[in-house]
């Protein structure tokens, strides 16, 4: 690139000519980083107000669901809304601080009790079309 090319304002040219130890460097205003900022966020993820998010919250969460960056503007921050796996094996360990040995000693228990209701008929298994006419 030839650098003939390029003009430099009268500033400018001051600038340059200056010693380095007396060199002066704008940086750009906190304004100008928070904008450049906020419009990346605004290119790569969908930001919602509380409002706006509340108004169709599940097409929000479809789209979040799918992959869509999503995110819901709460004051100063953004709040991501994000998928996330949840692994029953693990979620009382996680959720509940649940050692695995008590996890396993409770679903020996609930399959047992399980079976038993299922033997004495207090439990039975219904179609959904039952189900149904049962709620009319």
């Amino acid at each position: 690139m030839d650098i003939s090319a390029h003009r430099l304002t009268e500033s400018q040219s001051v600038a340059l000519r200056q010693p380095a130890h007396r060199m002066h460097f704008m940086l750009p205003p906190a304004t100008m980083i928070d904008n450049a900022i906020q419009r990346l966020y605004k290119d790569s993820m969908k930001t919602l107000t509380i409002t706006e998010a509340r108004k169709n919250l599940s097409r929000w969460l479809d789209a979040a669901a799918r992959g869509q960056d999503i995110g819901i503007i709460l004051g100063a921050e953004i709040i991501a809304l994000r998928r996330v796996e949840v692994e029953s094996t693990d979620y009382a360990q996680r959720e509940y601080a649940a050692a695995p040995e008590q996890v396993a000693a409770f679903a020996d228990s609930t399959e047992k009790r399980y079976r038993r209701l299922k033997r004495s008929g207090k439990l039975a298994t219904i179609s959904a079309e039952q189900l149904r006419k049962q709620l009319e």
